[in-house]
């Protein structure tokens, strides 16, 4: 947990938590089941470097969150996590890429951006991609924009308007007094 008590202190959270096959085993196709805020989710890993290379806040595998409120807008907050829950189905056997746009973020050590392009392993069954906002210089308002891709075909696409936040600091009731494990550097 985060001093915030946030589940991870980086930003973008993904799952690996698979459910059991989708019917339609030929039909490799995605389909977004809920989009919106989400409760945090737990941390289980995080993804190898290799897969999340072209990330400014890094990548976490969470447990599959509650859905709070299904929407598109999202008021920018301290631990307020955002995203989509999807289905998979088929054969699935490859990978699967997500770019995620949003206005642009710089980091305190100078590293900016505004695309995160990550990859996720080979699955079916429901997996939660998303957002948690963990740190002063990540609550951007604006567009953001998930969409899931196989190779260069778009499979499914999701958008959100993140409002300004209206504070920078704190958790409220979500403050853990768990301590923070250390994660490597890199």
């Amino acid at each position: 947990m985060t001093r915030c008590g946030c589940p991870s202190p980086f930003a973008l959270a993904l799952t690996v938590f698979l459910a059991a096959s989708l019917a339609h085993a030929d039909d490799p196709g995605i389909r977004i089941l809920s989009a919106g805020i989400y409760r945090p989710a737990a941390v289980t890993g995080g993804l190898p470097a290799g897969l999340r290379d072209q990330t400014l806040s890094g990548v976490d595998r969470v447990t599959l969150p509650t859905l709070l409120a299904a929407t598109a807008t999202v008021p920018a907050a301290p631990c307020r996590s955002f995203g989509l829950i999807f289905a998979r189905a088929g054969a699935a056997a490859a990978p699967l890429t997500i770019r995620v746009r949003h206005p642009p973020l710089h980091r305190p050590d100078g590293a900016g951006g505004s695309v995160d392009i990550f990859e996720i392993p080979a699955g079916t069954g429901l997996r939660f991609v998303g957002f948690t906002f963990t740190e002063a210089w990540e609550m951007v308002a604006g567009e953001w924009e998930f969409t899931l891709l196989a190779g260069d075909r778009e499979l499914a696409r999701q958008r959100f308007t993140v409002l300004p936040a209206t504070t920078a600091t704190g958790c409220g009731a979500m403050v853990s007094d768990a301590p923070t494990p250390a994660r490597p550097a890199g």
